[in-house]
């Protein structure tokens, strides 16, 4: 047999593979003299040449680099015997004793101690690249162990970036808890951009009757994506965590997103610590009993800060009967520095909040932010400059009043308005800011008479339809593609809108009314106009199941491009002014034969109703009233059921002479001025009472009734009594 071997020696340069066989394929029969095959003391790898390593050689970095190879040692047990790989180290060291990191590790297999023990990173990196949560680069199963750093600068990294992984795995034994105190600043990182990922991952499985357990003394722990702290108990026994120090960070997550999973305050008590990820209400319930939540820069980022007892606050703000604090952090330059735009970013500059200042505090807000509010009602804010402290900058102002006092230095300290549509005064430290005349978009006058400014109409409205009996005047034109849903919890029964003599646009992609009234509702539309979509359902509507709605619309106001629609019970429209939907296929006012019951439309004297359509479609139970004004279409009303009572006013049909023909849905223009047809509708056969006006066709007849075959008649025919008409009635 030839048991003779041929040898590689490899001491520099690069290999790449692709095969499943990585960068070497040796025969499985010489799996035992691999080691003589093969040796390998420098160079870098696209794949782990671990098993190939000359003696005193270690991985020395891993992940999107490759394995490269180091000279020396990789770790010490605490007698100083040095070892080539950290796994032989910390199988090596004693109970109780201390393995240090000698050199920047990149290790093939995750880091295993199931012993009490220190582990120093000595200023280093113990790195891996590996998938799975329950992996890790670093797992404590059944011990306790101290992760410390002697020099500083020292970490642990997952470096697989496509893959979820965890950096920290904790799980107890059958006999014994799982637990890791970090401490002296070590940072645990997870480079992963997954979100299932996690930096520690604390694990109690069915089996396992101990605690799973993680105390963070002084520690960094950051991840790319995902949380720095998960929990996982199978068992439902204990997993259990203490935070008392450093600095949590996910990068990809939100800020007011918690980046601690499934923990709670029985489990995790929170009681220092720098936070750049915090949930408002989860994360704060974990707090420790003495600890407080405060605000600081790091490093030109907003974050939370943990602290224990009395802070030593930059700035104090108090509102809602609590007391928060903004400390001094670090400007994007690594500066010391706080500034009161903080406390706005934080949400603790609220109206009504009072501020002490009780350092050099500065006052530097961005061009498009400002402390007050853009409309009604001016916001509030108190700041009191404390003696040996000092307030600069300048803080711009919207709707506000703001009083400055104390002992401190104002000196370089200013407050102007935010732009030219705010005018400021100041009295005695009291700075007022108020709108402009240009500034004002609307005012709502409420029924106290007092008159509120706006500089945002649509914020005008919104306020206004609360405030019972309150009116809404217009000091501009408004386009908008918003329906007003009149009449949900908190409206008020009325409200009128004023447009001053401007146009309300409403130009929507939806078939929704530009106004939709729900039930015991009053919408009073003057002094303007109402441009609708003629592709919506309306420009007004009443909702199906509203009862009592209401529209008056004054003889000041126009409602042109759609139709003013009513259904429900009890709708009623009183209409001085007009309604145009000439140049569109719409009718100017309609109902619903199934879902319109008890309408009641009333024409006053000096209205209009222009269409090219039908002027009125009347299809439903309900009354209407015709007691002036004009009404003119290529019909002028339809009557399929309901009681028709013209007093006054004109009729007029322009449209062209064509024979009746009954349609289930909608009507024929027939060119006649009213039409009554009985058709067996909901409502009933039509009725009519004509005393008075003018009735005319230029190409039909002025009165017709119109009856659908095998349908009831109507009862009364004879209900002329009066007025003027262009044929014979």
């Amino acid at each position: 047999e030839d048991t003779a071997v041929s040898r590689i020696e490899i001491s520099g340069g690069s290999f790449s593979g692709k095969s499943t066989y990585g960068n070497f394929c040796l025969s499985e029969d010489l799996d035992a003299v691999k080691a003589d095959m093969l040796s390998i003391t420098a160079g870098s790898f696209s794949h782990d040449p671990s098993p190939y390593l000359a003696p005193g050689h270690f991985i020395s970095f891993s992940g999107t680099e490759g394995f490269g190879v180091s000279t020396g040692s990789a770790a010490k047990t605490q007698d100083g015997t040095t070892y080539p790989t950290v796994q032989a180290a910390v199988d090596a060291a004693g109970v109780g004793e201390t393995v240090t990191l000698l050199s920047d590790v990149a290790v093939a297999e995750p880091v295993s101690v199931k012993k009490d023990l220190t582990f120093d990173l000595g200023g280093h990196t113990l790195s891996g690249a590996f998938q799975g949560t329950r992996t890790g680069v670093f797992q404590a199963v059944g011990c306790h162990v101290d992760i410390v750093d002697s020099v500083g600068g020292g970490s642990i990294v997952n470096t697989l970036e496509d893959k979820p992984g965890s950096v920290l795995y904790i799980k107890p034994s059958a006999d014994a808890a799982g637990s890791v105190t970090l401490k002296n600043g070590v940072t645990l990182e997870n480079l992963s951009t997954y979100s299932t990922s996690v930096v520690a991952y604390l694990h109690n499985a069915v089996s396992n009757t101990y605690p799973a357990k993680l105390e963070v003394q002084d520690a960094r722990l950051i991840s790319q994506d995902g949380d720095v702290i998960r929990y996982k108990s199978s068992s439902g026994k204990p997993v259990k965590g203490a935070i008392s120090g450093r600095e949590f960070w996910v990068a990809e997550k939100a800020a007011s997103k918690s980046i601690l999973d499934d923990v709670d305050s029985d489990t995790l008590v929170i009681s220092g610590g720098v936070f750049h990820n915090w949930d408002p209400q989860a994360d704060t319930a974990l707090l420790d009993g003495d600890a407080l939540l405060c605000h600081t820069l790091r490093e030109g980022a907003l974050v939370m800060q943990v602290v224990s007892g009395t802070p030593d606050a930059a700035v104090q703000s108090a509102f809602g009967g609590q007391t928060f604090y903004l400390l001094e952090g670090t400007d994007e330059g690594g500066q010391a520095v706080a500034d009161l735009y903080s406390l706005q970013q934080a949400g603790l500059m609220p109206d009504g909040a009072q501020l002490t200042v009780l350092k050099d505090v500065t006052c530097t807000f961005p061009e498009e932010a400002s402390f007050g509010s853009s409309n009604h009602p001016a916001a509030s804010l108190g700041i009191t400059v404390a003696q040996g402290a000092s307030l600069s900058g300048t803080l711009p102002l919207k709707l506000a009043d703001v009083t400055v006092s104390g002992e401190g230095d104002v000196s370089g300290f200013s407050v102007e308005p935010f732009d030219d549509t705010f005018r400021l005064s100041e009295e005695s430290g009291l700075y007022r800011c108020r709108l402009t005349q240009s500034g004002v978009k609307a005012t709502v006058t409420l029924s106290t008479g007092e008159v509120l400014e706006y500089s945002s109409i649509a914020t005008a409205i919104s306020d206004a339809r609360t405030q019972g009996g309150s009116t809404v005047t217009f000091y501009d034109d408004y386009k908008t593609q918003k329906s007003i849903k009149y009449g949900l919890n908190g409206d008020a029964d009325t409200l009128t809108l004023d447009l001053n003599g401007h146009t309300y646009c409403y130009d929507t992609l939806t078939t929704s009314p530009a106004f939709l009234l729900l039930s015991d509702k009053t919408l009073t539309l003057r002094n303007g106009r109402l441009e609708a979509d003629s592709g919506s359902l309306a420009a007004i509507a009443t909702d199906a199941s509203s009862t009592g709605s209401r529209i008056v619309i004054e003889s000041d106001f126009t409602v042109a491009g759609n139709s003013v629609l009513l259904v429900g019970t009890s709708p009623s429209l009183e209409l001085f002014g007009t309604i145009d939907t000439t140049g569109t296929s719409n009718t100017s006012i309609q109902g619903n034969g199934s879902t319109t019951n008890n309408s009641s439309i009333v024409i006053k004297e000096g209205a209009r109703v222009l269409s090219d359509k039908a002027g009125i479609y009347h299809p439903q139970f309900g009354t209407l009233t015709v007691e002036g004004g004009l009404i003119t279409g290529s019909t002028g009303i339809v009557m399929k059921s309901g009681h028709l009572v013209v007093k006054g006013g004109e009729i007029s049909a322009t449209g062209a002479r064509k024979p009746y023909t009954h349609e289930s849905s909608g009507y024929i223009s027939t060119g006649d001025a009213v039409v009554l047809e009985a058709c067996d509708y909901p409502g009933g056969a039509p009725s009519a009472e004509i005393s008075g006006g003018l009735l005319s066709s230029q190409k039909a007849q002025a009165v017709v009734c119109c009856l659908k075959d095998g349908a009831k008649d109507m009862d009364n025919k004879k209900f002329v009594t009066g007025g003027e008409f262009s044929s014979d009635p």
